[in-house]
């Protein structure tokens, strides 16, 4: 299900200008991180009604209805891309420069308020023209597209920006998605253990509402995490302004692939070693952060002018 949230980094990527390209993918991200808080809150609305409608078959109840609204938001949004239009730039890559120029006239005169003649560009360079022709080939099997696509990859120079995006994302997200998974326990056992007696993080808030406890500070910052989404951004941003059209869709998915399994060993990582060893924890997932943070410098630079 996670496969879709590659597309949108690399269509607007292909589809924005360079000087809007960072600012975009980043409300991109944050609304992908809104949509995460709206998981719960659907739930919250919708789980605890209880209703009952039975069909004879089966019996319809909540949590089918709330199964139905999130599915309903894919159905949507793969209703609206049908509607979209395809990225200039990848129809120049595969030859159609007449398409491409097409949807330019179409944005220029929407943006801009003018008639598509007003377009001030009359013909595109072909990709022969720029010295690329790998993409002048017949069309390919699916197999034989996936294989174009991934081996270029894997290969100098490009080998080393998907390792080092890969690793950046990889921190992130087991950061984010591990280490947070287990944020809930934390703050009921740090809470609870600090008054003494069984009480939940509510209650203990309401008891010291006027007092300025350290427990609470650890908390709210613990609860902080989240703030580390605001990192996927940019770093897809880069994925898309390095690799070039033909492959950076599955650049962008196999970047985030990498961060994926970032949730997955962070998860399991955090569950195991929370309880060997609390202090270990936190240390070697803030390290992680850290070494992120540094190889980051790595990136090259922008190349917008």
């Amino acid at each position: 299900m996670a496969c879709p949230a590659s597309v949108p980094y690399a269509y607007i990527g292909e589809l924005l200008p360079a000087r809007h390209r960072d600012l975009a993918l980043s409300i991109t991200n944050a609304m992908q991180t809104l949509g995460s808080a709206l998981v719960p809150l659907l739930a919250w609305a919708i789980i605890p009604r209880g209703f009952r409608l039975d069909f004879g078959i089966y019996e319809f109840r909540s949590w089918r209805l709330l199964v139905l609204a999130y599915s309903s938001i894919f159905v949507i949004c793969g209703i609206l891309l049908c509607f979209a239009p395809e990225s200039p730039k990848y129809l120049v890559s595969k030859g159609k420069n007449e398409e491409a120029l097409k949807i330019l006239r179409m944005m220029y005169a929407k943006n801009k308020n003018k008639t598509l003649d007003e377009y001030p560009v009359l013909k595109l360079k072909s990709e022969e023209e720029n010295g690329d022709d790998k993409l002048k080939t017949p069309k390919a099997s699916f197999v034989s597209s996936l294989r174009d696509q991934t081996l270029p990859i894997l290969k100098p120079p490009y080998v080393k920006w998907l390792a080092l995006n890969g690793f950046l994302l990889f921190g992130v997200f087991a950061t984010l998605n591990g280490l947070f998974m287990w944020v809930p326990d934390v703050l009921n056992r740090v809470l609870s253990e600090s008054t003494g007696s069984d009480t939940t993080a509510c209650q203990v808030i309401r008891a010291r509402l006027e007092q300025v406890n350290v427990d609470l500070v650890f908390a709210a910052l613990l609860s902080s995490l989240q703030i580390t989404a605001l990192a996927i951004g940019p770093v897809n941003a880069y994925t898309v302004e390095i690799f070039p059209t033909h492959i950076r869709g599955m650049a962008v998915s196999l970047s985030l692939m990498l961060g994926r399994l970032g949730s997955v060993i962070g998860t399991n990582a955090a569950g195991l070693l929370i309880n060997a060893n609390c202090e270990l924890t936190f240390y070697l997932f803030g390290g992680l952060l850290i070494l992120c943070g540094l190889l980051s410098c790595l990136l090259p630079k922008s190349q917008i002018k």
